[in-house]
Parts: C-alpha cells; structure tokens; sequence
C-alpha cells in the first residue's frame, strides 16, 4: 500500500508540476502551439488531476486504516504480554509465599524436635542423677536399680533375676 501511494504522490508532483508550467506560460503557448483547438484535452487535464488527487487520498486512508489495525494487533499482543507476564509474576510471588511457608513449617518442626531431645536429655539426666551416673553412655548394661545386666544381687524380696 505505502507503494502505491508513493507512486500517486509522484505522479500528482508531476502533474502539478506540469500544470504550473502551463499556467505560466499560458500565452506563449497558446499562440506558439495553438493550443486553442485543445481546450477540450484541458478538461481531460483537470479530470486526470482529480483522480490523482482522489487517489492520492484513497490511498493515504487505506495506508492510515492499515496502520491503525497493525497498531490495534499490536496492542492487543503488548496487553496480553502483560497479562502473562503479571500471572508469571502472581505465580512466582505465590511459589516464594509457598516455600517461606514451608521453611518456616520445617524450622518449627525442626526447633520441635530439637526441644523434644533437650526435654528427654532433662529427664534422662534427671534419672541418671538418682544412679550418680550424668554420662548417658556410661549407664549401658545398667538397669534401672543401678545394677549392670547380669548382676545377681539379692533384692529385697529374695529375687535374684534381674
């Protein structure tokens, strides 16, 4: 289309071009070519200057309307750019919600369990202090008497198994 027009911007140029030419010169002209007779071409003249004018603008419109659709195609896909970018970016917000969620979740089980063991390690201790024994390791083979495994002592009711 942007050829087109090019073309008739052209040859419109021309056309007024010659068109000043002639009007200036109308005189010598007229006598010189005794252009008198043609006075009937000057209407044809006319005629063809108006339908490079009429196209001229015919086709400035439709270039214009060819522009206006591109650009309305154009913003169409800018906006659904947009869409996708903002739901790629709504997704991302709610995956890094998800796994602050879930860090949060696995350190407060993690601080559960770690108190879980320090609460056993309090009561362990708690019943090593009745044995005299604070080393968890060193009560292996002891039973809850204080007595390694195995030990035949009497017990107060004449028991010996241990």
């Amino acid at each position: 289309m942007k050829k087109i027009r090019i073309v008739l911007v052209a040859l419109s140029a021309v056309y007024v071009l010659l068109t000043i030419i002639f009007l200036l010169n109308d005189d010598s002209l007229f006598n010189n070519f005794n252009l008198l007779k043609l006075i009937d071409y000057l209407q044809a003249w006319i005629i063809v200057g108006l339908v490079l004018l009429v196209g001229v603008i015919v086709a400035g419109s439709l270039y214009i309307r060819n522009l206006k659709k591109e650009n309305r195609q154009l913003e169409k896909d800018y906006n659904a750019v947009k869409a996708r970018l903002y739901d790629i970016e709504e997704e991302r917000k709610t995956e890094i919600t998800r796994r602050q969620t879930e860090e949060e979740e696995t350190e407060r089980k993690l601080n559960a369990f770690n108190q879980s063991l320090k609460d056993k390690n309090r009561a362990g201790d708690n019943y090593n202090a009745g044995t005299g024994r604070t080393d968890p390791d060193k009560n292996a083979g002891f039973d809850k008497r204080g007595y390694q495994s195995g030990d035949t002592r009497p017990s107060s009711d004449g028991d010996t198994s241990v």
